[in-house]
Order: C-alpha cells, then structure tokens, then sequence
C-alpha cells in the first residue's frame, strides 16, 4: 500500500511539475511580447523626436539668418540709406514715378 501512495505522489508531482512549467511558459510569452511592445515604443518616439528635432533646427537656422540680418541693419551707420531701405522692403514705398512690377504667378 505505501507503494501506491508512493506512486501517487510522484505522478502529483509530475502533473504539478508540468502546469508549473506551462505556466512560467505563458510569463515568458508575455514578458517578450511586452518587450516587444516597448521596444516599438521607443522606436516611434525615437522617431517623432528626430521629427521634432530637425523642425526645431529649421527654426533655428532662420531665426540666426534673421539674426545676422537685423545685426547688419545695426551696424549701418548711414540712417537715410536703412530708412529707405526700410520704407521699400517693409511696407512698400516707391520714389514718384518710379513702377513696381510684382510676380503674382509664383503662390
């Protein structure tokens, strides 16, 4: 009889081995595909900063390019020639008589 029992247990044992085993199975599944998922994640975001990054750089050089232009009107020392450079570039002005022809075409 203490066989039988024996035996039992051993064949328990085995069957609790076994749905321990599928169960750390199914984990491991889980813990790669939720690697997985961040791992694409992070690539998304990688990539949406790279976007971000290279607008940012855009925006940076054309306010330098701004920059370097507003230094140069600085540093002229002759008035009349920026306040005319002004009144045409800005808003427009024309000596009398003279003709202004604008590229409509190019928007």
């Amino acid at each position: 009889m203490a066989t039988k029992a024996r035996k039992a247990s051993v064949k328990l044992k085995k069957h609790s081995g076994g749905l321990s085993g599928f169960i750390l199975k199914i984990a491991m599944a889980g813990l790669v595909l939720w690697l997985l998922a961040t791992i694409v994640s992070v690539q998304a975001t990688n990539a949406t900063k790279r976007e971000e990054l290279g607008a940012l750089q855009a925006k940076s050089t054309a306010l330098e390019e701004e920059n370097e232009e507003l230094q140069r009107l600085l540093n002229i020392t002759d008035t009349d020639e920026y306040i005319e450079r002004l009144a045409t570039e800005r808003y427009g002005y024309a000596y009398p008589g003279e003709r202004r022809f604008y590229d409509l075409a190019r928007n």
